[in-house]
């Protein structure tokens, strides 16, 4: 099942956290500007950015104003001329503690953004701002990645080259994280190979079934995108929003942290002073441990930083550090810390152990595939990783346990086989991800990987997928009253399509 990261609390306690400083910012004002479109613009597209920037407006309003600013949001025509913004922007540096200019920018404008002073650039409008040099949004998504980053981790970012890809980019190579950055015209399907996906693009619906597994440990939808008929998309189609193991939602995801992040930043520039930031944790690892019978010892810890791989330098420094401990010496704070982040690492990799297991008996998969989860269990717990290879077999097992299990009583010479798996795998109860992996391992889908590669063959299994799930749809549908006396209920699983 996956997680939704929901911003709502954070926000809530941020602004409990920070009140005290309200004295502080009563006095202080902060101005944002915003434009509107060009007449002639029609790219429903386009004039959703514009929608988004007024959205975000009045939620920063909302947010500043909670701290006790008073917010000025001049709003601009797209044909406003250089000097008529210049004095715009010199005022408002004169009399406002904090600027922001929302994007959409008109291109003969974005030079006078130099103007305005680095301590003001809330949202690190500016490349070269030594105080923000990221956006705000960058910043916040960074801070929603880094807990769920383990070692050797691979984050996709999608929208690499963009204001707040490139942002999100720069803070994870700064942090050593192995970093994978995608835009136009890069193959999006290696997102498949990452373990984290970040998405930040605008493009509505540009990652689906195809780009999102569930090896995915986190998925952050960065997309804000309001139509005029009132929907609101991500960048992540909503089909895959079941597929990873956490993912943070469009509408209601980033945005709310994303407002904790900018009061963070003007509490700084008001008072000068450092304080304590929000922090996204992910789910309890006391849960874990409950669900998973394992507590936290100690003496295992030369066995957790073996199944992470950690480095041969950091296990001696274990060894050295419970050597000293065991000899009466109270343990350093660092290795206390450090001691929880390994145990809580291992425990995810536990999990995911857990998952497969589950998988496997969902899926009735023979004595033979739960005994080599089994080994893998008992060996992880004594020390060996879960490697790429561990991982590829464990997926590789599932999926061909997943096509036996829907096809076993088809024909496969059947024209409409392929549509039954679907049919089958549906009424087993699997989701869209296993229902894939079930595909994959037809000698249809094979064959076409073989002649035309993995994306065609992924895009051929998401067709037929899509082309049966409807009739199943169908088929769930309640009886008519009339009919319910002669009509049993189907209580088949409900597809939510």
């Amino acid at each position: 099942m996956t997680d939704e990261l929901r911003g709502g609390k954070i926000l809530k306690h941020t602004k409990k956290v920070l009140a005290d400083f309200s004295e502080s910012c009563s006095s202080q004002r902060v101005t944002i500007i915003r434009f509107s479109p060009p007449a002639e613009e029609q790219d429903p597209i386009k004039l959703a950015k514009y929608e988004a920037a007024r959205f975000s407006t009045e939620h920063k309003v909302k947010t500043f104003a909670a701290l006790g600013c008073e917010v000025i949001q001049p709003h601009l025509n797209f044909s406003t001329t250089p000097d008529q913004f210049n004095k715009l922007l010199q005022d408002a540096v004169t009399t406002s503690v904090g600027l922001i200019v929302q994007n959409p920018i008109p291109k003969h404008l974005e030079p006078f953004i130099r103007e305005i002073p680095f301590e003001k650039d809330l949202d690190g409008m500016r490349l070269d701002n030594p105080y923000f040099p990221v956006s705000a949004t960058s910043e916040t998504i960074f801070r929603l990645v880094e807990p769920f980053v383990q070692d050797n981790d691979v984050v996709a970012v999608v929208g690499a080259k963009g204001f707040v890809g490139g942002g999100v980019v720069q803070l994870l190579e700064e942090q050593g994280i192995n970093t994978l950055g995608l835009d136009y015209g890069d193959d999006l399907l290696q997102t498949r190979q990452a373990n984290i996906v970040v998405s930040a693009t605008g493009v509505p619906e540009l990652l689906d079934e195809r780009h999102i597994t569930p090896e995915h440990r986190l998925v952050v939808d960065s997309g804000f995108i309001p139509l005029a008929d009132s929907q609101i998309l991500g960048d992540v189609n909503r089909s895959a929003y079941d597929i990873p193991q956490n993912i943070t939602p469009v509408p209601g995801g980033v945005g709310p942290f994303q407002m904790a992040t900018l009061m963070e930043r003007l509490i700084i520039q008001v008072t000068g002073q450092q304080i304590e930031k929000w922090q996204y944790r992910p789910p309890l690892v006391e849960q874990q441990q409950t669900e998973l019978q394992v507590k936290p010892r100690l003496e295992n810890w030369p066995k957790y930083a073996s199944a992470l791989e950690r480095s041969e330098v950091r296990s001696q420094w274990i060894k050295d550090v419970l050597e000293t401990h065991q000899s009466g010496s109270v343990l350093p704070s660092q290795a206390r810390g450090l001691f929880q982040k390994d145990f809580a690492k291992f425990l995810r990799g536990l999990a995911s152990i857990k998952t497969w297991r589950s998988n496997a008996q969902q899926l009735k998969s023979p004595i033979d595939i739960l005994q080599t989860i089994e080994k893998v269990e008992q060996g992880y717990l004594n020390g060996q990783p879960l490697t790429k290879e561990v991982k590829t077999t464990m997926k590789e097992m599932a999926n061909q346990a997943a096509y036996h299990r829907c096809s076993v009583e088809l024909n496969p010479e059947d024209p409409l086989f392929l549509n039954q798996v679907v049919v089958n795998a549906a009424k087993a109860g699997l989701n869209k991800q296993q229902i894939l992996g079930a595909l994959s391992m037809s000698p249809q889908i094979q064959s076409i990987r073989a002649k035309r590669g993995e994306q065609d063959s992924v895009d051929e299994a998401i067709k037929i997928m899509r082309a049966s799930l409807p009739k199943i749809k169908r088929q769930q549908r309640k009886p008519h009253p009339r009919q319910q006396n002669t009509q049993d209920e189907d209580n088949r699983p409900n597809m939510d399509l």
